[in-house]
């Protein structure tokens, strides 16, 4: 059975705005590094988060602020709505930033007026400015450390995350002895959005750059299960079912209208080639989202969860027809 639990993790959109240019991004052009306009421009407000959230902060376990298209500190009431979640709630706060936003003072404040209840993750792709910013493009390296080094001193978790490269896999070791010096965790991921080889371009204020993906083997051959079949190197290999990893741990993917999807994998198909998704599934489920039947401003999460896309129909299509996105990301090779 697909969401199992009682209580639900949420991975929200609060703005589709970010500083950050990174190239291999869905938001970003990699010819100039400009807004592709894959979404609208958009903040959540307080007035809007609590008319959507909290009625149903009783079923949410936790909030995750994971910045798919967005930075969450972009959002100039994010702070407002931390304080609204803690002080009216049980629920966790947790977020991903690029850390190139606001100043050490912030960070300090909301781990202090939040303390116990929110945990972050920061964004450093090198230990030069260099290094760091030829991935994570227009953001400060100086400032990333100085902002989680302050979040580090309020006693929450805190996680220290790297996109590997190959012109940044000789950094890892800096890099991590940092993020212990400051009682932080190290997350490595393998960039997984190398799609047709081993390298991907991308022009910026005139000069092109190149990536390349990992050579250390310690790295590049270390999948997790849900993103083994992202890599081009997998992409002739025969699945054999859907393990819908988000269902089973009870997680939802919440967008910046407050519509609730069953994960960000679908969301992306929806904004980006939505038109090659052979899934009747998928087109009944985006027709139903865009007439309200998916949206917060009109009913409570578990009200959402009970309908039959999310109690029957999404399971049932994985044996039937699985959309594209499900066996793409969720697939079960049959080789594991």
């Amino acid at each position: 059975m697909l969401w199992p639990n009682q209580k639900i993790i949420c991975l929200v959109e609060s703005t589709t705005y970010c500083n950050s240019k990174c190239p291999q991004c869905s938001r970003t052009n990699p010819d100039g590094l400009g807004f592709s306009g894959i979404c609208e421009l958009k903040h959540v407000t307080l007035d809007e988060w609590i008319e959507g959230y909290a009625k149903s902060y009783n079923e949410i376990e936790s909030f995750h602020f994971s910045g798919q298209w967005g930075d969450c500190f972009m959002n100039p009431e994010i702070e407002d709505i931390f304080t609204h979640i803690t002080e009216n709630s049980e629920c966790h706060i947790s977020f991903s930033t690029n850390g190139s936003l606001r100043d050490p003072d912030f960070f300090w404040r909301i781990g202090v007026k939040n303390r116990g209840r929110i945990s972050g993750t920061f964004d450093v792709d090198g230990w030069t400015q260099e290094n760091h910013q030829l991935y994570r493009v227009n953001t400060d390296l100086e400032k990333i450390k100085e902002n989680a080094e302050s979040f580090a001193t309020t006693d929450n978790s805190t996680k220290i995350f790297t996109v590997v490269f190959k012109h940044n896999q000789d950094d890892i070791k800096d890099i991590e002895n940092w993020a212990k010096s400051i009682g932080a965790e190290h997350e490595l991921m393998q960039s997984n959005r190398f799609w047709g080889g081993t390298k991907s371009t991308y022009t910026y204020q005139g000069v092109e750059y190149t990536l390349e993906q990992t050579t250390d083997t310690n790295i590049s051959n270390d999948f997790e299960n849900q993103r083994i079949v992202r890599d081009h190197r997998h992409t002739d290999i025969k699945r054999i079912g859907v393990k819908c990893s988000w269902g089973l741990e009870s997680k939802v993917y919440v967008d910046e209208h407050l519509n609730v999807w069953p994960c960000c994998y679908w969301h992306i198909r929806a904004s980006k080639h939505s038109e090659w998704e052979t899934s009747k599934l998928f087109h009944k489920f985006t027709a139903e989202l865009k007439g309200g039947e998916y949206s917060l401003k009109k009913y409570t999460l578990k009200e959402i969860l009970e309908k039959r896309f999310y109690k029957k129909d999404l399971e049932n299509s994985f044996s039937a027809e699985p959309a594209w996105m499900c066996t793409r990301t969720c697939g079960i090779l049959n080789d594991q």
